[in-house]
């Protein structure tokens, strides 16, 4: 399983993830390029090699397979990077493979968590972006990923 962590020594990206109903996508501002990226339910995590830090969320998402249900988004968080442990090379890799995490949706907070909607309490939150958090277990597994992103029809995906 491929393993991250937070990572102190760098602030958090100032990317903001938004979702553009019309193009069915997720995608963040400012535009930056990712060489390395984690695929779960068709959305991305995007690394960049040269420190192996995420630096952005894009991908599809048609709205309408997301489950609407009430979420309790993690309150108790760490702002910093989100780091791959390991070196990769360039490319995708697929975290979810064989059994793709649902999407889940509250109407009323605008929370988005792709993954296990469950928080446990020995869970690490890191807000790597604004309005997006990554949770892990103790072991650096990716177990959910929490967004709140700007909707928006005016921005239109880059990917």
């Amino acid at each position: 399983m491929i393993k991250l962590s937070a990572y102190y020594d760098k602030s958090s990206s100032i990317g903001q993830v938004f979702y553009n109903p019309a193009e069915n996508g997720f995608d963040t501002l400012p535009d930056v390029k990712s060489d390395i990226t984690l695929l779960i339910a068709y959305v991305n995590i995007g690394f960049d090699s040269d420190d192996m830090c995420s630096n952005q969320v894009f991908g599809l998402s048609p709205d309408y397979s997301w489950i609407k249900q009430k979420l309790l988004a993690p309150t108790n968080f760490i702002k910093c990077a989100l780091k791959l442990n390991e070196d990769f090379d360039y490319g995708t890799w697929r975290l979810d493979r064989g059994n793709e995490w649902k999407t889940y949706y509250d109407t009323d907070s605008g929370w988005i968590c792709i993954g296990n909607p469950q928080i446990k309490s020995q869970a690490i939150n890191i807000n790597f972006l604004n309005n997006a958090i990554a949770v892990l277990n103790m072991q650096g597994e990716l177990q959910s990923l929490w967004m709140r992103p700007l909707i928006t029809d005016n921005i239109p995906l880059t990917f």
